[in-house]
């Protein structure tokens, strides 16, 4: 087989992020933040993932989202920007996002606003206990990626009917 040359890796996603290649940018950030292919440098991580966040890449704006609401060196703390960042990817789908913006939303109180975020995306299921949202059991979240799914696939079979 081939070897892996993990620099080699990285250089050439390098070349795919500087080529306005979205998910490689998210790929080097990831690689740049942890040091994996190359020394670690979460500085140019971050603004790899800014880069592809910015140009629309869902993933990438998940991620800047969460960041930004942990304060994760060298992102500080920021709720209003994690909350946009998480806003936008769950607007475009990403019902990954919703998920995490609504227990964000939960843990501030706002639990009408959490569940809005959910039905926005078509997850109609609303995990509660006594004390609000909580984290999903193991079950629960089998079936919120199973709804998510079949969401998305029914999205895709629509647009895909449409004229």
């Amino acid at each position: 087989g081939v070897k892996h040359d993990r620099a080699q890796a990285c250089y050439w996603m390098r070349r795919a992020a500087e080529q306005l290649n979205l998910q490689a940018a998210y790929e080097l950030s990831c690689m740049l933040r942890s040091g994996t292919s190359t020394n670690a440098d979460v500085s140019e991580a971050i603004r790899w993932l800014e880069r592809a966040a910015c140009a629309g890449h869902t993933l990438s704006q998940r991620e800047l989202g969460g960041l930004f609401l942990v304060g994760e060196t060298p992102v500080l703390k920021d709720l209003r920007a994690g909350e946009m960042w998480l806003r936008r990817a769950a607007s475009s789908g990403s019902a990954a996002a919703a998920w995490d913006l609504s227990i964000h939303l939960s843990e501030q109180g706002e639990e009408d606003a959490a569940a809005e975020v959910l039905r926005e995306v078509g997850v109609g299921r609303r995990f509660r206990s006594s004390s609000g949202f909580r984290a999903p059991g193991e079950r629960d979240e089998e079936h919120l990626q199973l709804t998510c799914m079949r969401y998305a696939s029914a999205v895709k079979e629509y647009e895909a009917a449409a004229p």
